[in-house]
């Protein structure tokens, strides 16, 4: 599957390109697999690791001498052996069990590694179930320990578990924390990529469920390239994208943060309705989200002005709204947005009125003389403690909230006090939701 593939004699020859810790950026291997005839079994694999090189068994592409019967006969070897069978749902159900409580990722290592008693043998579903529970984690160095012991058991893995796991190399691309470098980046786009292209290779066509999973891994990392190839070849074999299909490659697109990819999204929104895609807040959240990573005003406006008014929205397309404008600098504008969200019958979230707290704060900061924004802050906060309790007195009625927001807002509280008695405080002191802040 190697970029520069060629066919000499009895040798097969490809140049994969690598990026590690340990190499050198844009190094290249050059990789020699001697072809032992039509039924040649000889594999390589390569993947970039944490430490460096990982080589593992992969198969090369077709050779000169492999005729199409012999391609069939290697596509479909394995499949009859007890790793590559699907297991009854009484077999596997006890490992599938363990695998989702497993806590780390040595722990979905150990229980695919031990051996199996019995008829318990390790298939499709539990394959899947080890990289889904490896994406939860954001986990990418034991998903791609998984992926290692698959291939050296020559598991041939169905379409779903490859969904899945490339479904998994866009969660871990976000990093086990929550902040990802561009290293994890790369190689959790680099892993999901090498997955759509052995599933190819395996004989699966893709569906619109796996279109979807590698449009949400080039909207994960933000590449725009791969996104635009995906999009063409899906609409060009007839396939019928959902919203969920298009904000993702509307993301990817947008995430490139230039005027030309930002005009190819507008577009897109406009060729979308020719194809009877409704608009959503799916698309509308996608984008919103990633005009704020760029702290695009612009973009901001437009959205606000020609997308928000024809799709129906919730509460999380006025937070995403509000932390937009709030990246933007823009906290006068965040604060009609509640009143603004109510009237249209959407139910607040506790997220909504932090965002609204925090708004207050850098404008009472801006002007700490100003006692009506902090009158105006208060009974913010007299909301948020009377849905606080409405939460604790009556479990479900609510929408939920977690411990990180109520922290938030206590510590808002608190600055607003301290503001409003003429304390000079930090702007970083400030910024009290963990965003990326201009600086």
């Amino acid at each position: 599957q190697a970029q520069g593939g060629v066919t000499r004699g009895r040798f097969w020859c490809g140049v994969f390109g690598a990026e590690s810790s340990a190499v050198p950026a844009r190094h290249v291997v050059l990789v020699l697999a001697w072809s032992h005839g039509p039924s040649a079994r000889s594999r390589l694999w390569v993947s970039a690791g944490m430490g460096g090189l990982c080589v593992v068994k992969m198969r090369p592409l077709d050779c000169e001498q492999q005729d199409d019967g012999a391609r069939q006969r290697e596509l479909s070897r394995g499949q009859e052996g007890p790793q590559a069978r699907v297991t009854g749902p009484a077999e596997g159900r006890e490992l599938r069990q363990k695998l989702v409580e497993a806590r780390t990722g040595s722990e979905v290592l150990t229980l695919l590694t031990v051996d199996q008693v019995g008829s318990q043998s390790v298939g499709y579903a539990e394959y899947g179930k080890a990289f889904q529970r490896c994406g939860e984690m954001r986990d990418l160095t034991a998903l791609l320990q998984v992926w290692e012991v698959v291939r050296e058991r020559d598991v041939k893995l169905s379409g779903t578990a490859y969904s899945i796991l490339i479904t998994a190399a866009a969660r871990a691309s976000r990093g086990m924390h929550g902040i990802a470098d561009e290293e994890v980046r790369l190689r959790a786009f680099e892993t999901g990529k090498s997955a759509w292209l052995w599933m190819r290779y395996e004989g699966h066509e893709p569906s619109l469920g796996h279109y979807g999973a590698a449009l949400g891994l080039c909207a994960k990392v933000g590449d725009a390239d791969w996104a635009q190839e995906l999009w063409t070849e899906m609409t060009q074999h007839d396939f019928q994208p959902t919203s969920i299909e298009l904000s993702q490659y509307l993301e990817a697109l947008a995430s490139q943060g230039g005027n030309s990819e930002w005009e190819l999204v507008k577009s897109e929104l406009i060729a979308a309705e020719t194809r009877m895609i409704k608009h959503d807040a799916i698309t509308l959240c996608a984008l919103l989200n990633s005009a704020a990573r760029h702290k695009s005003l612009d973009r901001v406006d437009w959205l606000q002005q020609h997308l928000l008014p024809r799709v129906e929205v919730n509460a999380i397309v006025y937070c995403s709204l509000s932390k937009a404008l709030l990246l933007c600098q823009q906290p006068e504008r965040a604060l009609p947005l509640m009143s603004d969200m109510q009237a249209r019958g959407a139910t607040p979230l506790f997220r909504c009125f932090v965002h609204e707290a925090q708004a207050l704060v850098l404008i009472l900061w801006k002007s700490p003389d100003q006692l009506h924004v902090y009158d105006k802050f208060k009974v913010t906060a007299e909301a948020a403690s009377a849905f606080i309790d409405q939460s604790r007195n009556s479990p479900g009625a609510a929408p939920p909230m977690s411990r990180a927001e109520i922290r938030q807002m206590e510590s808002l509280e608190s600055l607003a006090r301290r503001i409003s008695t003429g304390e000079q405080v930090p702007l970083s002191q400030v910024h009290v939701i963990d965003w990326p802040w201009a600086t």
